[in-house]
């Protein structure tokens, strides 16, 4: 691969480990990358589209609502116990009624352990919600209806977290301890309750939050091919996924241009290219 061009493409695979990052990209289900299956219920359409993983949930003809399709994945976060950071991301659409969001229905994301320390965000048509402990304040945003979004979740330990929407931090404060611990997963699952909804998904990312101006997005003390996609991605996405691309504002300077693409290419380490 040559990196005199910016025109660099790199070809992702649907679902991978990049040494401190683990990525799902919406090329195939998440059962054929990686993923568990813990629950299909009452057959919902499930396809891929365009890099998107859509789901189309209705409500089942043979019980009474709230009981509508579901689809519910995992994976386990054994591998990040012990991390001084931790990060998860993802994109997401769905036109679940805000009325579905206090029952589980719309597109939901769960970081949890055994441990006591979880986060479980829920996201509707125009608004989502994050509930880390039902004895603590759960949290609403409003969104605005009809587009994808962009979330994360950054974890420094027994210090900080911060969850952020499309590039803007909207809760932050001191965790209840550090995560992950104790038997971790994560759950990628969306459903149906009392009114059908359609779901669909650009990525699910988390691991190890890259070092500030490293250009190492996968923190394996190199700065090769596996970096450039996610870099290009940083270059080319606007504002709402900025939170997630510090790691490649080479310069500090709180933007994403040329001048970082040079510095990016001058740390590039892969001596193959």
């Amino acid at each position: 691969m040559s990196l005199r061009s910016s025109a660099v493409i790199l070809l992702l695979t649907s679902s991978y480990a990049l040494a401190d990052v683990v990525t799902f990209e919406a090329t195939v289900t998440p059962d054929r990358s990686g993923w568990d299956i813990v629950q299909i219920w009452c057959d919902p359409d499930l396809w891929i589209e365009d890099g998107w993983f859509f789901e189309d949930f209705q409500i089942c003809q043979d019980f009474d609502p709230p009981v509508g399709q579901a689809a519910i994945y995992r994976r386990s976060l054994a591998d990040f116990i012990g991390a001084d950071t931790f990060f998860v991301e993802w994109v997401v659409e769905t036109t679940a009624d805000r009325s579905e969001i206090g029952v589980g229905g719309g597109a939901n994301i769960s970081a949890w352990s055994h441990g006591g320390v979880n986060y479980a965000f829920f996201i509707v048509r125009d608004q989502a919600k994050l509930n880390r402990d039902n004895t603590l304040p759960i949290i609403f945003v409003d969104l605005e209806p009809g587009v994808p979004h962009h979330y994360r979740l950054a974890l420094f330990g027994s210090e900080l977290y911060e969850w952020y929407i499309d590039g803007q931090i909207v809760d932050s404060g001191l965790p209840e301890g550090p995560y992950p611990s104790v038997n971790p997963n994560i759950n990628l699952y969306a459903r149906g309750r009392y009114l059908p909804n359609l779901t669909k998904w650009d990525y699910v990312r988390y691991g190890t939050i890259p070092i500030d101006a490293s250009a190492d997005f996968n923190s394996d003390d190199q700065v090769a091919a596996d970096d450039l996609y996610f870099f290009q991605e940083c270059l080319t996405t606007e504002a709402g996924g900025w939170a997630g691309c510090k790691w490649a504002d080479m310069d500090f300077d709180g933007d994403m241009d040329c001048d970082d693409w040079a510095l990016f290419l001058a740390a590039w380490t892969d001596p193959a290219d």
